[in-house]
């Protein structure tokens, strides 16, 4: 039970004058008059775990709380003919400003009464909060869009809906109360494990909804909160404060700095430095919490679902932990045809932002370029020659079910990213067969050339039924789900992990005139990476070639899966581009 101890001295009794004088049961708002009454409140701290004091607390998880007065804080005390009195606004022992720094000198108040006769025992307290609270007696709102300033730091929940009651024991000059809190109270303390990613991540909000109401205006007596209030869900903001990385600026070839979406996430379990706390009415309730979390340097935003059942005793703070690491997803670029990945030995140099560019210092000769001979389509030291073939990914693509996933949180190398598509298993695809796609052909040696368009055929003189024709769309599927798949277990993803783009650029060296690329990372401003056509938010090669090469001016080309939130399909690129290759993300 959250309480506080407090003892009221009177400085002066007596009559005030008849015409502030109101009905039984109403309150005065005690603005008018001399004092005629001071109540002094004493140190108290939270004496169990899980409990609070006054309107403003320092928390540990598990041990209760300490209690500080806040600036505008006030209480309702009961005069001698049953009305309730406003006090004005809490001060210090010593008369001076409350500051609500935390200091020990909030711990103490004093509040000031203009009218009112206090000479009986057993006066009743009432504290409704502050700010849009605290104007009756008879009435508390719970607010349904709470917003907290700072970390770990509760001086919103006054104004949010915190309440109590309270009997003051003693008459004419000294009188004691403890008091006792008729609302509930939410600590919550999310994680993210990888403490790269949660270096720069932020939580920008907090949305509880409930099976039942949990926030609205409410009926109060001396029992506390009565009604059912009106809203059964509650937002609760996390203000940032000062400035960190964003976006890349490709002028400065730095990032610029924005101001800080929210709080800090803390990589440890149970670390109440960057709590959150959130008032809600009492009783039995089913909870969906959703965190909201934004990365931003990648300017992705996103949130994480979780549940929790809780019964919520007046007076009591509750420790909510939710642990949002995302599932984290490790691509690796490779050139068709190459032996290693575009950053082998240049991990450091790697981009992931925006416009960021940067040089991985590959050269012809290197293991790391691509290869136009055709004896390299088939060297196992190929990583692409590991990759799902044309014929199986035809069967992903129309047999697979496909399921865009714009929301899917994952991250990478210490950022955040969203989006990405599910497929089904293969052993959940009827007839599933490398040897043959879906509709019994074998694509893997049937085109022996290219063209951009079918003009070019006559132009030419090649055969359409062995010549590709990019961009036609029997070649793209338009109609999906566009939702998470219900059983996903049955299915596999792969995230949108964009590409790097390849310009080339001549050098001249000693040894002579040599081939040099500059490569750049790009996303979408959507969510992922950008790519030159809006299909391409996700691209992964296959294992699969054009195998001979009909035009001299044409270069080899091989095939991948390209997918976004409005195509997925089969295209045939330059071996230059640096797609994906995780062979082990395809099930």
């Amino acid at each position: 039970m959250l309480s506080a101890i407090a003892a009221l001295l009177f400085l002066a009794t007596g009559c005030a004058n008849d015409d502030s004088t109101q009905e039984n049961g109403k309150e005065d708002n005690g603005k008018s008059g001399e004092v005629v009454a001071t109540f002094e409140s004493e140190d108290s701290t939270a004496e169990t775990p899980s409990s609070t004091t006054r309107t403003s607390l320092t928390h540990q998880q598990g041990r209760g709380a300490t209690a500080y007065w806040t600036p505008r804080d006030h209480i309702f005390a009961q005069d001698d003919n049953g009305n309730y009195r406003l006090s004005h606004d809490a001060t210090r022992k010593d008369g001076s400003a409350i500051k609500g720094d935390k200091s020990s000198a909030d711990r103490d108040a004093m509040f000031k009464f203009m009218n009112g006769t206090y000479t009986k025992p057993d006066r009743k307290i009432r504290y409704t909060g502050c700010g849009n609270n605290g104007t009756t007696a008879y009435n508390v709102t719970i607010s349904n869009r709470q917003t907290q300033e700072k970390p770990n730091d509760a001086d919103h929940i006054g104004r949010d809906g915190d309440c109590g009651v309270a009997v003051a024991k003693g008459r004419n000059g000294g009188y004691k109360f403890k008091l006792e809190h008729k609302a509930s109270y939410l600590c919550f303390m999310p994680r993210i494990e990888d403490s790269k990613l949660a270096a720069n991540v932020y939580l920008t909000k907090i949305v509880v909804t409930s099976n039942n109401e949990i926030a609205g205006t409410y009926e109060f007596d001396d029992n506390g909160l009565k009604g059912t209030g009106q809203y059964n869900s509650i937002t609760l903001h996390t203000k940032g404060t000062g400035s960190v990385p964003g976006p890349w600026n490709p002028s400065a070839n730095s990032q610029r700095y924005i101001n800080c979406p929210g709080f800090p996430i803390s990589s440890n379990k149970l670390d109440i430095s960057q709590s959150a706390y959130m008032v809600i009415a009492p009783g039995t309730h089913k909870l969906t919490i959703d965190y909201t979390i934004k990365d931003p340097a990648t300017e992705i935003e996103g949130t994480i679902r979780k549940y929790v059942n809780l019964t919520c005793d007046p007076g009591k703070i509750y420790d909510i932990t939710a642990n949002l690491t995302p599932r984290e997803f490790y691509p690796y670029y490779y050139m068709w045809g190459s032996w290693q990945h575009y950053w082998e030995k240049h991990y450091d140099w790697q981009t992931f932002l925006n416009t960021q560019t940067r040089d991985p210092q590959i050269h012809r000769d290197d293991d790391r370029a691509f290869s136009l001979t055709k004896a390299n389509y088939t060297d196992p030291r190929s990583y692409v020659m590991h990759m799902p073939n044309i014929n199986e990914l035809c069967w992903y693509v129309w047999k697979g079910d496909p399921h865009w996933d714009g929301d899917y949180l994952w991250r990478m190398r210490g950022h955040l990213y969203k989006g990405g598509m599910w497929f089904l298993k293969k052993q959940h695809i009827t007839g599933f067969n490398k040897e043959k796609a879906y509709n019994g052909v074998d694509y893997r040696n049937k085109y022996k050339s290219w063209v951009d368009s079918i003009p070019q055929l006559k132009e030419f003189g090649y055969d359409k039924e062995t010549c590709w024709i990019e961009n036609e769309e029997a070649w793209k599927l338009r109609t999906f789900v566009k939702t998470p798949p219900q059983n996903t277990s049955n299915y596999f993803f792969l995230p949108a992990v964009g590409y790097y783009h390849t310009d080339h650029e001549e050098e001249q060296s000693q040894q002579g005139k040599k081939t040099r690329f500059i490569y750049r990372f790009v996303r979408t401003t959507n969510s992922i990476f950008k790519l030159r056509h809006p299909e391409y938010y996700g691209v992964y090669w296959s294992s699969s070639v054009i195998s001979t090469n009909e035009h001299a001016n044409h270069w080899i080309k091989a095939f991948c899966l390209h997918f976004s939130h409005d195509c997925v399909g089969i295209e045939n690129d330059f071996p230059t581009f640096g797609y994906s290759s995780n062979n082990d993300w395809f099930k």
